[in-house]
């Protein structure tokens, strides 16, 4: 199984957990809070580990996804 990490967690990687967590029920997943009141939520409802850094998560995971909030963009 994959071992999935997220760096920065909002509103668009929160609905892709959900479909993670539907379609793979035993996915392993590390966050890295950019809102940790959301990873919290979602580390309580799915078997999700929160990190306290973002090279913690690194470490712990095979596959990578960065979220950057979209008034960073503009």
């Amino acid at each position: 199984m994959k071992r999935i990490g997220i760096l920065g967690v909002d509103a668009v990687t929160e609905e892709l957990i959900r479909g993670l967590f539907q379609a793979v029920p035993d996915a392993l997943v590390f966050l890295w809070p950019g809102n940790s009141e959301r990873a919290q939520k979602l580390a309580r409802e799915f078997p999700c580990w929160t990190m306290d850094n973002q090279q913690s998560v690194i470490d712990e995971a095979d596959i990578i996804i960065i979220s950057v909030a979209n008034d960073a963009l503009n």
